[in-house]
């Protein structure tokens, strides 16, 4: 658990930047809860995005899949 927490943390503090800038979205964990950091998923602006990401990722060897649209 402790190695997937360094790894959760490490995509969160990377991709901050990302989120800045208004590309992405990242998880929010509540004031009060906590995170066992068993996937990190990450929102992105459109469809069209979604599906240049997880080409662009495949392409380089990294699993990554797309789960469902959030209510």
């Amino acid at each position: 658990t402790l190695k997937r927490k360094h790894i959760y943390n490490q995509y969160y503090s990377e991709l901050q930047p990302l989120e800045e800038e208004g590309m992405i979205k990242l998880p929010k964990i509540p004031v009060g809860t906590t995170n066992n950091a068993h996937i990190f998923y990450m929102l992105l602006n459109s469809t069209f995005e979604r599906d240049f990401l997880l080409s662009y990722l495949k392409q380089h060897d990294i699993n990554a899949t797309f789960h469902y649209v959030p209510l």
